[in-house]
C-alpha cells in the first residue's frame, strides 16, 4: 500500500506495531491492527455497493470509529470521504455527486430534504464502545433516536459489512492512488490530494485524529 496516503500511514502503522493502541472510544480502546483490519472491512465493504477510485462517499456522523474506519477504507479505493461540515447535507449531496452516505440513526432527519438518496449507510455509536457505555447509552441517550429499519438503498452497519464478506477479487487501488483525492472538505470549500495530506493542517478534526493516530499519541474519540 502506498506509503504517502493516509491509509497507507496506517498500514505501516498497523505493521509496525499492531498490538499498540491507535485510539480509544468510550470506554474500548483500538489497536493498530484492529483499526486497519476494521478499515479494509470497510473498504471490501464499500467495493461491494459499487464505490470505486474517484467515487466520493459522505461522512455525515460523529466521529466515531465507524467514521475513521470509512475514512481510511475509501482512502484503500482510491476515493474520497465528503465531509458537510457547515454546508446543508442535501446541498452537499447535490455539489459533490456523491456515490453513498454513511451517517447515524441519530442524524438520519437531516436528510429528509434531499429529493433522492443515495445508497445510505447507517451506523449506531453504541456498536464500538466498551461494554459499560455501551449500557449507559442504551439506557439513556439511545433511548430518544429515532430507529431507522433497512429498506431499499438503506443499510444497517451490519448488512454493509455482510454484503463486504461476500465479495471476490482484488477491491484496493493501488495504481497512481497517490493523485486522488482523499478527503474533501464544503466549508471551505477544501481538495486535500493524498499527496498532500500529510502535510496540510487545515481546521479538520478528521485530519488532526489522523496525524495523532499515527504519531502514536493514540487520541481519544467521543460522539
Amino acid at each position: 500500500m502506498n506509503p504517502i496516503t493516509p491509509a497507507g500511514q496506517l498500514a505501516e502503522a498497523a505493521a509496525a506495531r499492531p498490538e499498540q493502541f491507535a485510539c480509544t472510544y468510550m470506554g474500548r480502546e483500538f489497536t493498530y491492527a484492529e483499526l486497519f483490519k476494521m478499515s479494509e472491512e470497510c473498504a471490501r465493504s464499500f467495493a461491494a455497493i459499487g464505490v470505486h477510485e474517484n467515487c466520493r462517499v459522505m461522512l455525515h456522523m460523529p466521529l466515531i470509529p465507524q467514521a475513521l474506519s470509512c475514512f481510511y477504507g475509501l482512502n484503500m479505493l482510491g476515493a474520497a470521504a465528503v465531509i458537510p461540515a457547515d454546508l446543508p447535507p442535501a446541498d452537499c449531496i447535490s455539489q459533490a455527486g456523491v456515490r453513498a452516505i454513511v451517517t447515524i440513526e441519530g442524524f438520519y432527519d437531516d436528510l429528509d430534504d434531499v429529493p433522492q438518496l443515495p445508497t445510505t449507510i447507517f451506523a449506531r455509536p453504541q456498536d464500538t464502545m466498551g461494554k459499560l457505555k455501551k449500557l449507559e447509552y442504551i439506557l439513556t441517550e439511545a433511548r430518544n433516536v429515532d430507529k431507522v429499519s433497512e429498506g431499499f438503498g438503506l443499510l444497517s452497519w451490519d448488512g454493509f459489512l455482510l454484503g463486504g464478506k461476500a465479495l471476490r477479487g482484488e477491491h484496493r487501488c493501488e495504481e497512481h492512488i497517490e493523485r486522488t483525492a482523499a478527503l474533501i472538505c464544503h466549508a471551505e470549500p477544501q481538495i486535500l490530494s493524498n499527496r498532500a495530506f500529510i502535510f496540510a493542517e487545515p481546521d479538520l478534526p478528521i485530519i488532526a485524529f489522523h496525524q495523532a493516530i499515527i504519531n502514536g499519541s493514540c487520541p481519544e474519540l467521543d460522539i
